[in-house]
C-alpha cells in the first residue's frame, strides 16, 4: 500500500511539472549507468535558483549485478547561478523502489536418531528469487551547464552519497522430527559471504551504491 501511494504521488509530481508551461523543463540520460540500468531525470524551476523534479532509475542487471528493478526518486536543487537550471547546486532527494534478486540457498540436513546421536548428514542446494521493497535518499553537490549558445544543450556533473535500505541476508534453521523418532535439524543460508549492510553488489555497484558520481547530457526546452 505505501509502495503504491509513494509510486502515485511520485506520478503527480510529473504531471504537474509537465502541465506548467511558464517554466523551463530539463530532461536528461546518464549513459554511464548504461551497464547495468537506464537512467533519466527530470527538472523544473519553480524559482531562479531552485528546481524540483525526480529521477526514475530501471534496473536490468550486468555482468557483476544481479538486482532488477526500478527506483523512483523526487529532488530538489539549489542554484548558485542566477539562470534557472544553470550553475552550481546542491541536490536532496528522496526515494524508494522495488527489487528482486536470484539466490542460491545452501541447505545443510543433520539427521540424529532417537538416542541424540548423529547418524548423517546431507547438504544440497536450491534456488531462491527474493524480491524487497528499498527505501532511501541522499544529497549531491555538482554543476550544470550549457553547451551551446540557446542554452539548451546541457551538461551535468554530479558527486553524491545516498543510502538505501536492503534486505537482510537469508538465514533459516528449523528442527523437524520423522515418525520413527529420527530428527532433522536443518540450517538454510544464501550464497553471499557478506552480511547485508555489507555486501558489495548493491552498496558499491548496485541500487544502493553509497557514492554515486554522476555525468548526464540533457536538453533544455
Amino acid at each position: 500500500m505505501r509502495k503504491s501511494v509513494f509510486s502515485l504521488w511520485c506520478i503527480l509530481i510529473f504531471v504537474n511539472c509537465i502541465r506548467s508551461q511558464e517554466k523551463k523543463h530539463i530532461v536528461k540520460i546518464f549513459p554511464a549507468g548504461f551497464i547495468n540500468k537506464i537512467k533519466v531525470s527530470y527538472e523544473n524551476p519553480i524559482h531562479e535558483d531552485i528546481t524540483w523534479g525526480g529521477l526514475f532509475s530501471l534496473y536490468y542487471g550486468g555482468p557483476n549485478n544481479e538486482y532488477k528493478g526500478y527506483k523512483i526518486e523526487p529532488a530538489i536543487r539549489f542554484y548558485t547561478g542566477k539562470t534557472p537550471g544553470l550553475g552550481f547546486y546542491l541536490q536532496m532527494k528522496i526515494g524508494g523502489g522495488y527489487f528482486s534478486q536470484d539466490q542460491t540457498i545452501y541447505i545443510q540436513d543433520k539427521i540424529f536418531n532417537a538416542e541424540g546421536k548423529q547418524i548423517g548428514h546431507h547438504e544440497h542446494v536450491r534456488q531462491r528469487k527474493q524480491d524487497f521493497a528499498s527505501i532511501g535518499g541522499g544529497m549531491a553537490i555538482g554543476v550544470q551547464f550549457a553547451v551551446n549558445n540557446k542554452k539548451s544543450l546541457l551538461v551535468d556533473f554530479e558527486l553524491g552519497i545516498q543510502y538505501y535500505s536492503k534486505e537482510d541476508e537469508y538465514r533459516r534453521e528449523y528442527v523437524y522430527q520423522e515418525a520413527d523418532g529420527i530428527v532433522h535439524r536443518v540450517s538454510e543460508s544464501d550464497d553471499s559471504p557478506y552480511p547485508a549492510m555489507f555486501e558489495p553488489g548493491w552498496y558499491f555497484t548496485g541500487p544502493g551504491a553509497i557514492f554515486n558520481p554522476s555525468i548526464a547530457f540533457g536538453y533544455r526546452f
